[in-house]
């Protein structure tokens, strides 16, 4: 039987290993979550409902915005059941669809003005590779 390691925790915003238990709730090693802070309070949020902002704030620090690849990323709606596809002008989310800006878009302005990095995760833990000893060589 053989077991797993325990996947370690990484930041949303790099993808660095994070070790202190503040960081690893918060979801950002330190540095990045002092960009995150900034990015959220200097980011072009012209045009949204304070509401919005709100939700987009909340989201980026509860870590519900993921980087997916290029300019795409992936948001979790506000009640967890469903994820978006979002850019920095266009969300596949109902309101989205209609050409209604939501906040999945606030999100991601927020979290693409402070320079995220597609984070890298592995789709399933790796396989065991079996020891090779003289007597299996020999078998």
């Amino acid at each position: 039987m053989t077991t797993t390691p325990a996947s370690t925790p990484r930041c949303l915003r790099c993808g660095r290993p994070l070790t202190s238990a503040a960081s690893i709730a918060r979801g950002y090693g330190k540095g990045c979550a002092s960009l995150i802070r900034r990015a959220a309070v200097v980011a072009d949020l012209d045009g949204f409902k304070s509401s919005q902002v709100d939700s987009a704030r909340e989201a980026v620090a509860d870590g519900a915005v993921l980087l997916l690849r290029g300019r795409v990323h992936q948001v979790v709606s506000s009640d967890g059941a469903h994820v978006h596809l979002a850019t920095v002008e266009h969300c596949s989310c109902p309101a989205g669809l209609r050409g209604v800006r939501c906040w999945h878009i606030a999100a991601v302005r927020i979290v693409a003005s402070a320079g995220a990095r597609p984070v890298l995760t592995l789709v399933r833990p790796p396989i065991a590779v079996p020891s090779v000893t003289a007597q299996t060589i020999a078998a």
